[in-house]
């Protein structure tokens, strides 16, 4: 991800609270580095400079602010969007590969040489994967020393270090005071035991968590898992020991408050990092929601339910396991199993809880040591039992399969759990994912009937056209019940005729002509419409980085090969630039020549140049193309 100047001075002079954690701010006359959302008084433009991670601020030589704290930030979503080995890498890193393995190590579980993983860190982040690690265990240690009241041996010992004297070097190197003195400057850290450690992890609001809450209320294990009194708990074991967690939601700091109750703090790093995932606290809900507005049946959703998250797992045997359980049955049912497995395999909980939890999860060595047919079957399903046993052996060697398990075809899903937000947007989205996908119109894993059904329901659609005369010509709008389809230049070089079984009327098109008419009149400066445009995936992929080229900017070929991950690709991504369907409203017009020449487009160059003549004066200058480093 390139940071653009301009967005980022925006940004850190509003203090805008939706992009903190998205860069950091470093200043050069003190040689600290903040969040966007830094109350401290704001640094002359000449004196700042942008970082797209935490990590890569130290790593530039920077200390962190210690009024704003970097390191409470939510996720830097830079890391998302990065490539496939670099997203594995990150995964190992947060839950503690670097603590005892060296970079090499971490490469060969990776399948590729520390060169080549140092080089891709250093591109999608600025920093090598030592340097990530390093800042990530310099800010959980700082949170810990804000937050709780360990001593400082074990304080070093959870934060991942070898030896206090290295933590106490690096905390005075990276802050410029000693552990200690950090302490005194804080209020001190309230909790219940002397076992239980709290935490506030922030997130990007809104997030709505009476929808999240609802969701994981109605699939609670019993014995493992509670909703009460707004807050979700559930029992834990990890390296032998058990432990209880409680996470409630704190909406006046856009934070969760996770209480954790464990007796060895070495296990708070990873515990805390399968928190922030389970919960999805690294989630950017302003470009979720404007993914999703466009589309006609999740668009009312993201309105109606702002905020939303993907609920998680705390651990993802636990999860395959519940849904071999709610194969053919309703979530309740699929519930009541689980809760009736641990209940008979899994272990009394240790730790004493005046709530519902008594047990934890049975771990794969437990179940697959079960028989199915020589034991008590807690399914009520031979069959069912013995998938779950041939998961249990197979979980420690990656070798999982739906075949190997012998279970049948999916069935149809009993009726759904009451809930909002969560559940309604999921069942939305796999009715969405049952028409659209490749694999159902392929036919795979879907009746034959029912796969011909919906084709011939596709082909039923009507497409809806009309004609509107604009500033820079008569443009003809087609589309149908899913969405805008086609705007065409008809004085262009390649006009489009309407089919005969085309519709003419200017109803449905309503939304489009108002957003064009303020859109040429210089008052809206983005489309928000449901569109359809259909293409090749490459296609859609330039299409959709179209999108986020901002008003009034332009950018030259190579770099929006470089904003799709095909830095080498120009030529096919001008291709793919030229058939953009939908002109205008995806603005394919602010692509030009890397020398800044006006190059080809559908409407002619003379209407290329009155719409960015038009975006110029509207009060924002189009920017000279940026040629990424």
């Amino acid at each position: 991800m390139e940071l653009d100047p301009k967005v980022c001075d925006r940004a850190r002079l509003a203090r805008d609270s939706r992009f903190d954690g998205r860069f950091f701010i470093a200043v050069l006359s003190t040689g600290i580095y903040c969040r966007a959302i830094c109350p401290s008084p704001t640094a002359r433009r000449e004196n700042v400079r942008y970082y797209r991670s935490a990590a890569e601020a130290v790593e530039a030589g920077y200390r962190p602010c210690l009024r704003c704290r970097p390191e409470t930030a939510p996720g830097t979503p830079a890391w998302n969007g990065t490539s496939t080995t670099v997203k594995r890498a990150l995964r190992l890193i947060a839950e503690g590969a670097l603590q005892e393995e060296r970079v090499t190590d971490l490469s060969d579980r990776l399948g590729v040489s520390a060169r080549h993983l140092d080089r891709l860190f250093r591109i999608h982040l600025g920093a090598s994967p030592a340097a990530v690690a390093r800042a990530g265990r310099l800010h959980f240690a700082k949170q810990l020393i804000s937050d709780t009241d360990l001593p400082m041996f074990r304080v070093a010992l959870a934060s991942g270090f070898r030896s206090v004297r290295r933590f106490n070097d690096s905390i005075r190197g990276l802050y410029g005071r000693t552990p200690s003195q950090l302490r005194r400057m804080q209020p001190v850290a309230l909790r219940g035991r002397p076992d239980e450690y709290v935490f506030h992890l922030p997130y990007r609001p809104p997030y709505d968590w009476e929808s999240l809450l609802a969701f994981l209320a109605n699939r609670a294990i019993p014995g493992v898992e509670e909703v009460v009194s707004g807050a979700y708990r559930r029992s834990f074991a990890l390296l032998g020991r058990h432990g209880i967690l409680e996470v409630r939601h704190e909406k006046s700091v856009q934070a969760l408050e996770a209480r954790i109750r464990f007796s060895e703090p070495v296990s708070l790093l990873p515990i805390v990092t399968r928190l922030r995932a389970m919960f999805d606290l690294a989630a950017d809900p302003s470009v979720i929601a404007r993914r999703f507005r466009r589309d006609l049946l999740l668009g009312r959703l993201v309105k109606k339910h702002p905020g939303v998250r993907v609920p998680g797992a705390w651990d993802g045997f636990e999860l395959a396991v519940r849904a071999i359980l709610g194969q053919q049955v309703t979530v309740a049912a699929a519930s009541t199993l689980a809760g009736q497995l641990a209940k008979k395999l899994g272990e009394r909980l240790s730790v004493s809880d005046p709530g519902g939890l008594t047990v934890v999860f049975p771990t794969p060595q437990v179940l697959a040591r079960v028989r199915p047919g020589k034991s008590p079957s807690y399914s009520r399903h031979r069959r069912m039992d013995g998938a779950v046993h041939r998961h249990a052996r197979a979980a420690p060697t990656g070798c999982l399969s739906r075949k190997r398990f012998g279970l049948a075809p999916i069935g149809r899903p009993g009726p759904p759990a009451h809930g909002r937000g969560v559940e309604e947007a999921g069942r939305t989205m796999a009715a969405v994912a049952r028409v659209r996908s490749p694999f159902a119109v392929a036919g795979l894993g879907r009746p034959g009937a029912r796969v011909a059904r919906a084709k011939e329901n596709r082909c039923k659609k009507v497409m809806d056209y009309c004609d509107v005369s604009t500033p820079v010509g008569r443009l003809l709008l087609a589309g149908d019940e899913e969405g805008l389809r086609r705007i065409s230049f008809q004085n262009g070089f390649h006009p489009v005729q309407p089919a005969p079984d085309w519709r003419r009327t200017e109803e449905p098109f309503a939304e489009v002509l108002a957003q064009l008419d303020d859109y040429f009149a210089g008052t809206l400066r983005r489309f928000e419409l449901p569109l359809a445009a259909q293409g090749t995936r490459f296609q859609r992929e330039v299409w959709s980085a179209l999108t986020t080229i901002p008003y009034g900017d332009t950018v030259s070929y190579r770099e929006l090969a470089r904003r799709v991950g095909r830095p080498l690709a120009s030529r096919a991504v001008g291709a793919a630039n030229g058939r953009n369907p939908i002109p205008i409203v995806i603005p394919c017009h602010r692509v030009i020549g890397a020398d800044g020449s006006l190059t080809g487009f559908g409407g002619g160059l003379e209407i290329k140049r009155r719409l960015l003549a038009l975006e110029c004066r509207s009060g924002l200058r189009p920017a000279e193309p940026l040629e990424l480093t």
